[in-house]
């Protein structure tokens, strides 16, 4: 399944997506979980045109990686370094260099995982209002489709046990500062948010839908994942999408449950959740 199977989207305000037919869909993808706190968030839009005006594109030195930094040893507070990288990609390709990933392999995900199976990893991707295995190094995911990918090493993967693991992964890449003032605006929004309650308001129908016997479905918090095949996901894809609720478009992406839902969206999505 690609990409390819989502309809071409005109206009998207927080965990509603709208497509160039008129059709509403409730985004259950949320861009893999940059969309966490919805799409266009009003002040990450705001210090984006700021920096916009200022021509602040190409990827040169600037304020701007110092006030990232800032923002996310406030997010990982703690003796924690950091490399930044361009995408996601590029992570991948560091952690390669150092050793530490395998080509191909992946980077445990938390959402995938219940409370008790948080292993210790020397690598694990970090998401928002989900616990996090413990691991030297973290992988997090920002809540903006435009921000840069992120390297955490941790005080643990500083210690003289890992050390060397450290030095072998490359030196940050320069990222363009109007991406990272868009960051630094989205991680502090997820601070002042990462304790609300709303995040994990119970929904009582899809959690009764959640714990029947039949449901394929497992939760983790706010995100959801199945364990079906390729092509049962791809069936099920199209069941939802044909419903006006939008899952990611692969099985190894977690879907995410958005903070407001409808009386009639929650007994929609029920529904769906409930059927094999």
């Amino acid at each position: 399944m690609t990409e390819q199977n989502i309809p071409n989207i005109r206009r998207a305000r927080g965990y509603r997506l709208y497509t160039e037919s008129g059709r509403r869909l409730v985004d259950l993808w949320q861009a893999g979980g940059c969309a966490v706190l919805g799409h266009t968030p009003r002040n990450v839009v705001r210090e984006l045109k700021n920096a916009a005006e200022r021509g602040l594109f190409a990827p040169y030195p600037a304020f701007a990686e110092r006030r990232f930094i800032k923002a996310l040893s406030a997010l990982f507070p703690g003796n924690n370094s950091f490399r930044i990288f361009s995408n996601k990609s590029r992570v991948y390709a560091a952690l390669e260099h150092a050793g530490i990933l395998k080509k191909n392999e992946n980077i445990l995900d938390p959402a995938f995982l219940s409370s008790t199976e948080m292993a210790v990893e020397t690598v694990a991707t970090w998401r928002p209002f989900c616990t996090c295995p413990v691991a030297s190094l973290l992988a997090p995911v920002l809540p903006w489709s435009l921000a840069p990918a992120v390297l955490v090493i941790t005080e643990r993967a500083q210690g003289a046990h890992g050390r060397g693991m450290v030095e072998k992964i490359p030196p940050s890449d320069m990222v363009a500062p109007v991406l990272l003032v868009g960051a630094t605006r989205a991680i502090y929004d997820l601070i002042a948010e990462k304790d609300a309650a709303e995040r994990n308001k119970i929904f009582p129908k899809i959690t009764k839908s959640l714990l029947t016997e039949r449901c394929v479905w497992k939760q983790n918090g706010i995100y959801l994942h199945t364990d079906l095949d390729d092509e049962a996901y791809r069936r099920l894809f199209q069941l939802f999408l044909d419903a006006n609720f939008l899952l990611p478009p692969h099985p190894h992406t977690p879907a995410i449950l958005p903070p407001t839902l409808s009386e009639g969206e929650e007994a929609n999505l029920s529904r769906l959740l409930a059927l094999v």
